[in-house]
């Protein structure tokens, strides 16, 4: 049996989705995939890590609906099965479903099957499953401003921020202008919304893509991958507000900022910065280090059932004694200074 599907042809862009137990707002998802009016050819890559909330059911369900089964291939490789099918009514649109036959999470082993789309693929898309496109020009939009200035490796746009609960009212994910951001610019402030990038997939074949993919103390890959883009060539702005970032109560990327051991490794993520990418990114990469490091020690201690993170005060005073304390200052003064 195969490792993984080599493809056949070649395609301007390849929509990468990850998703698991998106059961709810996969369809949303895939909507704005198949929605995308352009002049060339796209293969959406949706690959559902072995959801146990029904998700691949969903997709099934609308791919039967909104694909040209009749044209549909299936197949198995080793960690997945697989259906490849066009669009029923886009014809530049072909989607690649894979539906893993075990959950690859902590184990590994998803690269090697999205490797042979990159290597027949110009540009890259990203898109979570609980995210979603909303214009459907965005990517024709995209890949002209790309294609017209080949010093950019990465471009991106506004999104709109809605909680899944409907607690807030929707609003921007951030302020953005019609500009130039450079690396420092997006670890600083977290400007960029996953679902809005589109970048040249030669960005990971760099030297320092390939340093950042090994290096094991990187534990969240959007923000190192845009900075990466950045190191490589110029990353572009849009104001315009193109996709739907959702947020969800409970989810993996809030669940990172509940507990001490998730906190850590951010902690050590984050001071990674100034080590792989050099200088301009150590004064804010050990400012979070610290941040993340002293909050952990404080918030033991006036929490009696947990056990004192002593690591957290050694760890911060060894890389800096004076930001140490600035850090006690500033989370002190804070009235955000407990894990919700």
């Amino acid at each position: 049996m195969d490792q993984v599907y080599i493809p056949n042809k070649d395609y301007k862009v390849l929509v990468r989705c990850m998703t698991y137990n998106q059961s709810k707002y996969i369809e949303d998802a895939l909507n704005g995939f198949a929605m995308q009016q352009t002049d060339f050819p796209f293969v959406c890559l949706v690959m559902d890590d072995c959801s146990t909330d029904g998700e691949q059911d969903v997709i099934k369900s609308w791919m039967a609906r909104e694909c040209d089964m009749e044209k549909a291939e299936n197949l198995e490789i080793e960690k997945s099965f697989v259906t490849l099918v066009p669009h029923k009514s886009n014809m530049n649109c072909q989607f690649a479903f894979y539906f893993l036959k075990e959950n690859l999470y902590k184990k590994g082993g998803k690269a090697p099957m999205i490797a042979p789309w990159r290597e027949h693929c110009e540009y890259e898309a990203l898109c979570e499953g609980d995210d979603y496109w909303i214009d459907p020009l965005k990517l024709q939009k995209q890949v002209k401003f790309l294609d017209d200035n080949k010093e950019y490796s990465m471009c991106f746009h506004n999104a709109r921020v809605h909680w899944a609960d409907g607690h807030s009212p929707d609003y921007p994910f951030a302020v953005l202008y019609d500009k130039d951001y450079n690396g420092v610019e997006i670890y600083k402030k977290w400007i960029v919304p996953t679902a809005s990038v589109l970048l040249r997939i030669n960005v990971y074949n760099s030297n320092i893509y390939n340093e950042v993919r090994n290096d094991k103390k990187f534990v969240f890959g959007d923000t190192p991958l845009f900075v990466c883009c950045a190191e490589v060539g110029k990353v572009r702005g849009m104001s315009e507000n193109m996709s739907v970032y959702r947020r969800i109560a409970g989810s993996a990327v809030f669940q990172q900022s509940t507990n001490y051991s998730n906190i850590k490794a951010r902690a050590y993520h984050m001071l990674e910065f100034g080590k792989v990418f050099g200088d301009k990114y150590k004064k804010e990469a050990e400012s979070d280090f610290l941040s993340d490091c002293v909050y952990c020690f404080l918030h033991s201690i006036k929490t009696p059932k947990d056990k004192i993170q002593w690591w957290g005060l050694t760890e911060a005073i060894k890389v800096s004694f004076h930001g140490t304390c600035k850090a006690f200052v500033e989370i002190c003064k804070s009235k955000h200074n407990t894990i919700e």
